[in-house]
């Protein structure tokens, strides 16, 4: 990771020479640093908290962590169905500067991003319940799963539906697969009759009801906004890899093409608010939203070779366990949807793994004894 990240730091300060943007690059390099010293600050702790008195320290300070995420959850998913808390907004404003109303965002700028550090903490507090059960911890992950079940946030069944996907492949659970999909596809239709039943009206479950009148790719392309830029930006870098194959753009300049291949490929989409931003009102803020994507389009060959060997390298090596395996695929359908290399709860997980937390960790709650009446207490 280290030499993906000095070629690319490197590359984008070559670039500059070519068009200038010093802030853009100094942007770029910096969400690089962000993402290397999580992910090595992840695994350096990530050893202490193999040591008993770190493990427990650990797991309440995720603990309280999590609980201003799922007060306010909670509020804003009673507020989701009933609409009568209107001070929910208010207290949301405190945490984020846009808020969503009706929809369940924790205290995360965004939807999705709430839905990514709910599946982040949903991996850590079903690691901590296997070991040593505890009604606590049992009661914190039911939570979570119900704020990520009424979320009904595509991109957050996409990632779960992703990552289970490529686990049971390499694991070579075919069977599961089928089954898996199957499940996910009758609970899928079930939970779409069931809202279009319900009568509840919002941002989140509208779209649901949209669904039924799909007919073809370009229904889905159109469905709204959101839908177009999770499909056509992706799209948008991969053309910028064609057109500059070798050395692409130039860390943090995908940018720089987006407006043209847009207006030439998918002049449709400006009628959305956040496409017509990116294009004409500050084009600077585009982003390929999938990470593979932006890699190939900013890095080239030669970029996606050096981070694609890095998670190859990674997984032979580290990922022993059936817990690391599926976090390190969680990690790469996160990747798929997101595109910052800032993108804090992936390289905590990354950095977890490498020290074998996820593998040798069990053995701390085995050996010893850190649950009494079903919390973790301190020895004094």
């Amino acid at each position: 990771m280290i030499l993906f990240a000095f070629y690319s730091s490197l590359h984008s300060l070559f670039t500059v020479f070519q068009n200038g943007e010093v802030a853009n690059t100094i942007a770029h390099v910096a969400t690089l640093v962000i993402g290397l010293c999580v992910y090595f600050s992840s695994t350096y702790y990530g050893e202490l908290f193999q040591e008993l008195k770190y493990y427990r320290t650990f797991l309440i300070s995720l603990i309280l962590a999590f609980v201003p995420l799922i007060i306010l959850g909670d509020l804003q998913l009673i507020n989701q169905f009933s609409g009568k808390l209107s001070f929910v907004n208010n207290i949301t404003s405190f945490f984020a500067q846009n808020v969503y109303d009706k929809r369940i965002q924790g205290v995360s700028g965004e939807p999705s991003w709430a839905m990514l550090h709910i599946l982040t903490g949903l991996v850590l507090f079903l690691f901590f319940l296997r070991g040593k059960k505890s009604l606590f911890i049992l009661t914190v992950i039911i939570n979570l799963i119900i704020l990520f079940v009424c979320s009904f946030s595509f991109y957050g069944y996409l990632v779960l539906g992703f990552s289970l996907i490529l686990y049971m492949i390499f694991t070579k659970k075919v069977k599961n697969l089928f089954l898996g999909v199957l499940i996910l596809l009758v609970l899928f239709i079930g939970l779409k009759l069931i809202l279009l039943d319900s009568g509840i009206s919002n941002y989140s479950i509208n779209r649901f009801s949209k669904l039924s009148n799909i007919t073809s790719f370009k229904d889905v392309l159109f469905l709204d906004g959101s839908f177009f830029v999770r499909i056509t930006f992706p799209l948008i870098g991969f053309i910028e890899f064609i057109r500059h194959p070798i050395f692409g753009l130039g860390g943090g300049n995908s940018y720089l093409e987006f407006k043209q291949i847009l207006l030439s490929y998918f002049p449709e989409g400006i009628k959305y608010p956040e496409v017509y931003f990116n294009a004409f009102i500050n084009n600077k803020v585009f982003t390929p939203r999938n990470l593979f994507s932006k890699i190939l389009a900013e890095e080239g060959i030669i970029g996606i070779t050096l981070f694609l060997g890095f998670l190859i390298t990674f997984y032979k090596k580290f990922c022993k366990g059936n817990i690391s395996v599926f976090t390190f695929f969680l990690v790469i359908a996160i990747f798929l949807n997101f595109d910052s290399y800032a993108t804090i709860d992936c390289w905590l997980l990354l950095g977890l793994i490498k020290s074998g937390f996820f593998d040798r960790g069990l053995n701390v709650e085995r050996k010893n004894s850190i649950y009494q009446h079903n919390f973790p207490v301190s020895n004094g």
